[in-house]
This record gives structure tokens, C-alpha cells and sequence, in this order.
């Protein structure tokens, strides 16, 4: 049975994935939603909704997908033309998706994603999981590596 992560868990899963934090009150833009689930066959789905228009594709969702995805949105004028909206699309279908396939997470729904010119804003959002989060935290800057072992030191004749 799926449960909702936290909100705590959800930060850290999108900063895993070099996803913008969730914004209390996201404000303006163009609104889209992006949400992943599974169909009868367990295949893990992206989809995203602008307005009256949804693109549904397979994950894990490649860059040349993704640029397809942003074409049909543009042909059906759900997106602006200015390419830097399309860009932005393009980018957080692809995040989207490897945060889908590679978590270990059953579903997500993001409403409300603020879409700016040079940025966006995620509104508040669901994942649902049944097993761990499949991330580890980062390293902090300059924190070592405990793995790396080296033979020699590096610069030294013996």
C-alpha cells in the first residue's frame, strides 16, 4: 500500500534531483501539472497538463521525447512560442522523469508548476511511495570522500 511522503521527504527528493523546492504561494506564469503514475501493465507514465491539453509519455523520457511532447503543445498553442518556454518544458519533462524512474517512487502529482520566461515555481504537490526513497543526501562542499583509496601518494618516488 502507497503512502504519502512527507514534505520533508518530498524537498529532499526534488533536491536530489536539482528540482526546484516546493513555494507556498507560487504566484503567476503559465500553470501546468506534471504527475507520473503506472497503467494496467505497471509501466511508469509522465504526463503534463496545460490548461485542456495532456502529453502522456513512457518513462524514462528522452530529450528528443520531450522536445516531441513540447512540438504537440506548441502546435495545439497550449505553450507560448517564445522558445525559452518551450526550453523550460522540455527540461522539467526530462527531471521529472528520471526523478520517477530512478526514486523507486509509485506516483506524483504536481498542479500547480508556475512556468516563468527563465524560471518556475513548484506548487505544492503528492508522492506517494511504498518502499524507501532511493536517494542519498549530497555531499557537502569540500566534505571527503571516504571511498577513494590510492596506492601511493600521488607526486612521491620511492
Amino acid at each position: 500500500m502507497s503512502v504519502l511522503t512527507t514534505p520533508q521527504e518530498t524537498d529532499a527528493l526534488l533536491a536530489h534531483f536539482a528540482i526546484n523546492p516546493v513555494s507556498d504561494q507560487p504566484a503567476g506564469g503559465l500553470v501546468c501539472g506534471i504527475e507520473g503514475f503506472q497503467n494496467a501493465a505497471k509501466s511508469k507514465l509522465l504526463a503534463i497538463v496545460i490548461g485542456t491539453r495532456r502529453q502522456i509519455r513512457e518513462c524514462p523520457v528522452s530529450e528528443s521525447e520531450a522536445q516531441s511532447m513540447v512540438a504537440e503543445l506548441l502546435e495545439v498553442r497550449a505553450l507560448p512560442k517564445d522558445a525559452s518556454f518551450g526550453n523550460l518544458v522540455r527540461h522539467l519533462i526530462v527531471v521529472f522523469s528520471n526523478m520517477y524512474v530512478e526514486s523507486g517512487i509509485d506516483a506524483f502529482n504536481f498542479a500547480s508548476v508556475h512556468l516563468h520566461a527563465t524560471s518556475y515555481e513548484v506548487g505544492k504537490g503528492q508522492v506517494w511511495r511504498t518502499q524507501p526513497l532511493h536517494i542519498r543526501p549530497r555531499r557537502k562542499r569540500n566534505e571527503p570522500v571516504f571511498h577513494s583509496s590510492f596506492p601511493h601518494t600521488p607526486g612521491r618516488r620511492h
